[in-house]
């Protein structure tokens, strides 16, 4: 009997050691996995097993490097990772992904500097890992991106709360199907409009995706608008849609852009000739909106500044614009009109 009452905390404590240990284990694996994943320190305050075939992390962060502003870069109140029992038995080991309240700050200082790799980034998120499991389902709940860009002035913040991520491996072969919901702010709790995108990707880097973003403080905006056209409205709403797709690293993105309600505080004159207001005038239609169309394209991986990318097409379309509104108010003057009346109406037409 005294045997036996020693011999029962022995195994307890044996067991409670080996739980331990392989919990331990299991975060020092997982730390050197999103290492790897996302090419930047990972740490992770605890990790434990669930039933029947999972592991549950909690406390995952990416501190920031020096001269970064302290804090994290990267935080995670909760992820929690299981095999799909389904799959498994139908030979194709996939696994559940479940992200609580992920926090992301991503900086820009200048022309493709930013505070993360995003090159290294991309890369490491590969749905089909070197363990041969394959990404069967990724939830994300309550999370929060930050996006501040330091290369313009006055800098720019970005907000996108709440935000819900949904994808699940498709029915054909190497597709995920997705889903991104969030609320766009420019301060915290000011919310300024929404985001949503809805898409599908392959693996080897092929995808499409409708994206919808309404935005309705355009003078937030001055920063990127002001260089295009040598001013920027004080007040406005645009609405974003645009169809994504990528193939063969050549990314094109169609942009069906329609802002309203755009307010000048001057006369100043644009970089196309009328001032803001009167350029307004010109380009919006019977509902006071303005619609623009045009399409950006650029090789993925190169050195690109997107943003002249899109300022250079975008200013392409404001011209196109402008001459179908200069052609419309020629074909509204009466035919038998001298030729130099009708150029003298056109550029009536641009306040000249």
């Amino acid at each position: 009997m005294r045997i036996k009452w020693i011999l029962w905390p022995l195994g307890i404590g044996l067991a409670v050691g080996a739980y331990l240990s392989v919990v331990t284990t299991i975060r020092e694996r997982a730390e050197a996995l999103l290492t790897s994943a996302l090419g930047l320190p990972v740490t992770v305050q605890m990790a434990q097993l669930t039933f029947p075939l999972g592991v549950h992390l909690a406390g995952i962060r990416v501190p920031a490097g020096p001269g970064q502003g302290g804090g994290s870069l990267f935080s995670l109140q909760e992820m929690s990772a299981a095999l799909s029992v389904n799959s498994f038995l139908m030979g194709r080991p996939g696994v559940d992904l479940a992200f609580t309240a992920p926090r992301f700050t991503l900086e820009r200082y200048r022309q493709n500097l930013f505070s993360i790799s995003l090159a290294s980034l991309s890369s490491g998120l590969n749905p089909s890992g070197p363990t041969g499991l394959v990404l069967n389902r990724l939830q994300v709940r309550d999370g929060q991106l930050t996006l501040v860009d330091r290369a313009v002035t006055p800098e720019v913040f970005w907000n996108l709360r709440n935000l819900a991520v949904s994808m699940r491996a498709g029915e054909r072969p190497g597709a995920y199907p997705y889903t991104v919901l969030s609320v766009l702010e420019d301060a915290p709790h000011q919310e300024i409009g929404r985001l949503e995108i809805n898409g599908e990707f392959f693996l080897g880097g092929t995808g499409e995706a409708a994206v919808t973003m309404e935005h309705r403080a355009i003078q937030r905006l001055a920063p990127y608008i002001r260089p295009v056209l040598g001013v920027a409205p004080n007040r406005g709403s645009c609405l974003v849609k645009a169809k994504i797709t990528t193939h063969e690293g050549v990314c094109v993105a169609e942009v069906d852009l329609t802002a309203s309600g755009l307010a000048f505080r001057t006369e100043e004159a644009t970089v196309l000739g009328p001032s803001g207001s009167r350029l307004v005038e010109l380009l919006q239609d019977p509902d006071r909106q303005i619609h623009l169309s045009f399409v950006v394209k650029g090789r993925l991986g190169e050195r690109l500044d997107w943003s002249d990318l899109v300022a250079s097409t975008f200013t392409e379309a404001m011209k196109q614009a402008l001459a179908r509104s200069i052609q419309r108010t020629l074909s509204e003057t009466e035919v038998k009109k001298p030729v130099e009346e009708l150029l003298r109406k056109g550029y009536e037409s641009l306040g000249k």
